[in-house]
């Protein structure tokens, strides 16, 4: 003979089981709509950022400031990491961010030497990188491949540039320090 709690809980099972399974459907609805929004908001990047740019100057807009009314890519990866896009865009992206670090990296070294604002320093960086690129005639893609062969040539033009840009600025001031 089974003792009462048992009978009671034998009883119970077959609706606790049923709320179980309405609660985990619950659950399981809320996730996927969860997880598709989330799909949804990433996937519509993925189609957007890297594939048909041409110039260092379209690279680094999209990475600064958004192409199309979209979020920087600098923010995407900020805030998500590399979870704003699938595989084969985090591969590509990979490949692209050797040009966008080298950018970084000479935007720093001409602030090192010459005190230029970040703002101008990057975008000279910019310039002179996709003039280089575009006098050998080649593609981001090679240049992502190939920036430890022009880093001197485009380091070194980018200095003396910010460089005669601040003499001819400081030649340009009277002696009431006004600019003439």
């Amino acid at each position: 003979m089974e003792k009462p709690a048992d009978q009671r809980l034998q009883k119970a099972m077959p609706i606790l089981k049923a709320k179980l399974d309405d609660a985990h459907q619950d659950l399981k609805t809320s996730i996927d709509r969860v997880g598709s929004t989330y799909c949804a908001r990433f996937n519509r990047f993925e189609e957007e950022y890297f594939r048909g740019l041409e110039s260092v100057k379209e690279l680094w807009e999209e990475w600064d400031v958004g192409a199309d009314e979209g979020t920087p890519v600098k923010e995407l990866e900020e805030r998500y990491g590399t979870k704003w896009c699938d595989a084969d865009e985090k591969r590509f992206f990979n490949r692209r961010r050797s040009v966008l670090n080298f950018i970084q990296q000479l935007s720093c070294e001409a602030q090192r030497y010459t005190g230029a604002g970040a703002e101008v320093a990057a975008q000279l960086a910019v310039q002179y990188l996709d003039d280089s690129r575009k006098m050998r005639r080649k593609t981001l893609n090679w240049l992502s491949k190939n920036i430890a062969l022009i880093h001197d040539e485009v380091k070194s033009r980018l200095i003396a540039r910010i460089s005669l840009d601040q003499t001819a600025t400081r030649t340009c001031i009277n002696r009431r320090g006004q600019p003439l």
